[in-house]
């Protein structure tokens, strides 16, 4: 990568195998039924600080950052869908997303402290991991719906970056960091 060069960056949290399979299933299912485009299975994740566009050389630090977050492994379930309008998105999400609360703040306390900064500073924290795109108009409204998916333990978070090739987002994990047993 040249010097100068931007990267766009974000900590998330990757689902274990069972919790893939089961949203991909539930992707697929979905985008038939409202006529969006399913999110591929490799790409499913949990986002935790979307940092945006950030400079090449600023990575060690981004990287130095994170290594300094200090949380407990989380385990929690996906068990809601529900649909963002404003940017046609289906997603699932958590009844009790206070479980990833202490992760999410955590690292956004160190961003800060690293003078990192980042997208998401002002946004309400709602995890979630997105199942649909572009949703037409006519899968408006939605109703919100229960889902059934296996307990999701994370052991670790990483830094990842978004590659936008012309077929599509594809995303290069960077680093993982653990979190503590």
């Amino acid at each position: 990568m040249e010097k100068g060069q931007s990267m766009r960056l974000f900590f998330s949290l990757w689902p274990p195998p069972k919790v893939v399979e089961r949203l991909s299933e539930c992707a697929r299912l979905l985008a038939g039924e409202t006529g969006g485009k399913a999110t591929r299975p490799e790409t499913l994740h949990l986002t935790l600080a979307f940092l945006g566009d950030q400079l090449e050389e600023r990575l060690p630090d981004i990287i130095a950052a994170a290594q300094c977050v200090r949380c407990p492994q989380v385990r929690f379930v996906i068990d809601r869908i529900e649909t963002w309008r404003h940017n046609r998105l289906l997603w699932a999400g958590i009844s009790q997303p206070e479980a990833l609360v202490p992760l999410h703040e955590a690292l956004l306390a160190t961003l800060r402290s690293h003078a990192v900064s980042f997208n998401d500073e002002a946004r309400p924290f709602v995890p979630h991991v997105t199942l649909v795109r572009k949703l037409p108009d006519r899968a408006f409204p939605f109703a919100s719906r229960k889902i059934s998916t296996p307990s999701w333990l994370s052991k670790d978070f990483a830094l990842v970056e978004s590659v936008r090739p012309s077929a599509g987002a594809n995303y290069r994990t960077i680093e993982t960091f653990p979190l503590w047993s």
